[in-house]
């Protein structure tokens, strides 16, 4: 007989398995509890559009917004290997400002998770899929969320930001998480004192794939009491779609500096100088201009609703910098 491990395994690669790409819009609304509540903030809502097909192709369009304004945005691109993050003034978002050529999607480089938006970000553990993960989890056994009877699992020390014993509730009949708790350690998993936990609000069935179209985060401070919440809506998905190459280039601004971290030169697009801002570099440092072609095809429209959290919101990533606004 199979073990619970195995059998929510099996579940989730089928519905992982039958995708060929992924496309989501999702908006995070940032709630502060506590002392935290009344202090100003950079923005207080986040968009996220992220594309991710079967071929490792990634698109991902990060948007904060305070006060109805969009105040803050960044667009991020992956394929065949090569990563490309392409930033936006903050006086001017549609502006670019720079480009950075990197060896890693968006914060891959700096924390082992996956850089998605909420709910497809707990369909994985680190870096790897939740099913293939599954089998090497400690089964903690049965317990009850949103009235499902749940199968719980446990993930010791994985790591994000910091590493983190993570404990799964998956929905016994699809397997789908409906519950994430994260804890510092195995002390702080026997005091239940979480850092943060995410739970889905009801499980929807879109397209024949089971995802939790409503959720929240909730962030604990040392003495277990609420200090923040991120209540995330996804506003439309779809599975199994084919875009045009052109969707997972940038296509770039006269006068745009590039950084490539890959070859350590820094260039400039042709065109028209970007006056630098205040503590970026002066053209003087820029050194010979490279040609910048863009695509010459660009059939599909995103619209306002778009991520830098998670991430991801990657919402560890994003907090520190969000809290410095």
């Amino acid at each position: 007989m199979d073990s619970p491990a195995q059998v929510a395994a099996q579940k989730l690669a089928w519905q992982g398995k039958t995708q060929t790409s992924v496309e989501i819009e999702v908006t995070t609304t940032i709630i502060p509890m506590g002392e935290d509540a009344g202090k100003p903030r950079a923005f207080t809502l986040i968009e996220e559009h992220y594309i991710e097909t079967s071929v490792g192709q990634r698109y991902l369009d990060f948007r904060g917004v305070k006060d109805g304004v969009l105040v803050v945005r960044s667009t991020h691109y992956g394929e065949n290997g090569t990563f490309t993050d392409v930033n936006y003034g903050r006086k001017d978002v549609e502006k670019q400002q720079s480009v950075n050529k990197t060896k890693h999607f968006y914060l891959e480089d700096s924390t082992d998770r996956r850089q998605v938006p909420s709910p497809l970000l707990y369909f994985y553990v680190g870096r790897k899929s939740l099913y293939e993960a599954l089998p090497k989890a400690d089964y903690l056994g049965t317990g009850e969320c949103l009235g499902k009877e749940c199968d719980l699992f446990l993930f010791k020390q994985v790591r994000w930001l910091v590493p983190l014993d993570q404990v799964f509730t998956l929905d016994k009949n699809t397997s789908i998480p409906i519950r994430v708790d994260n804890f510092r350690d195995a002390v702080s998993r026997e005091k239940k004192l979480p850092l943060n936990t995410w739970t889905a609000k009801s499980l929807e069935r879109v397209q024949g794939h089971d995802l939790q179209l409503k959720s929240s985060l909730v962030q604990y401070g040392t003495d277990g009491r609420p200090v923040f919440q991120w209540d995330f809506e996804v506003k439309r998905i779809k599975y199994n779609e084919s875009y045009p190459e052109a969707t997972f280039r940038p296509i770039l601004q006269p006068g745009v500096t590039i950084i490539d971290d890959t070859t350590n030169k820094i260039s400039r697009t042709p065109g028209a100088v970007v006056t630098p801002e205040a503590g970026q570099q002066s053209n003087a440092a820029i050194v010979q201009a490279i040609q910048a072609t863009p695509p010459g095809v660009w059939s599909t429209t995103f619209s306002a609703v778009g991520l830098v959290f998670g991430a991801a919101l990657v919402i560890v990533g994003v907090f520190g910098w969000w809290r410095r606004g």
